[in-house]
């Protein structure tokens, strides 16, 4: 996977560069499974777009089904199946991300980490800032409300969370700064924001991008 030259983005891509700095340390707390099932269920895991619950969509339309790596290597978006309202038309499938306007919902994906980090906040070295530790393993994602995307693939935004631990993230890929789906839809270029882990707030810093 290309990396991106972070130099380059006044949108920050490195603020896990601090976590895995102090890897060390953060091996040394309480690790979780791999299963990523390790920690409690979720009181609220929003909605599933493949169990009928789609929001203001009815009658979805796959757009894309796109993945992404991050930056760091920290996690990756796996097998993200992105749906739109009905209504694409006179155009080929592999076309409908780039034609398409308006809400959008997951179908289905995963968040894969691959070792835990931590959000070291405005703190330092091995300091944890907030509390949020994301643990390694593989997360089903579901919505957490409806998303939106603009034309050519671009000012994506998601809010999802995962069916265990309750990591909230969010997808946003600002056309602004070039940023949308790539080859043919199947790849996002994108940040990846971790907004709260089993309900603690994270820091506005905790986020990555993914290419």
């Amino acid at each position: 996977m290309e990396r991106l030259n972070k130099k380059t983005l006044s949108f920050p891509a490195k603020s896990f560069k601090r976590a895995f700095a102090a890897l060390g340390m953060v091996l040394a707390l309480a690790a979780c499974g791999k299963d990523g099932g390790g920690g409690g269920t979720n009181t609220n895991v929003g909605w599933n777009c493949a169990n009928g619950s789609c929001g203001g969509i009815s009658n979805p339309t796959l757009l894309t089904t796109f993945s992404g790596t991050a930056a760091t290597g920290a996690f990756q978006l796996q097998n993200m199946q992105l749906l739109a309202q009905a209504g694409v038309s006179n155009i080929p499938a592999s076309e409908y991300y780039k034609s398409y306007t308006g809400p959008v919902a997951l179908g289905q994906g995963q968040l894969v980490v691959n070792q835990q980090f931590f959000d070291t906040g405005s703190g330092f070295g091995w300091y944890n800032g907030t509390g949020c530790v994301v643990p390694a393993g593989t997360y089903a994602l579901q919505n957490r409300n409806s998303g939106s995307l603009g034309i050519y693939g671009q000012d994506l935004q998601l809010d999802l969370v995962t069916t265990t631990h309750n990591i909230v993230i969010r997808i946003e890929a600002p056309a602004s700064y070039g940023m949308g789906l790539m080859t043919g839809g199947t790849k996002l270029y994108g940040a990846v924001k971790i907004l709260s882990v089993n309900g603690m707030a994270c820091s506005q810093t905790f986020y990555d991008t993914v290419n």
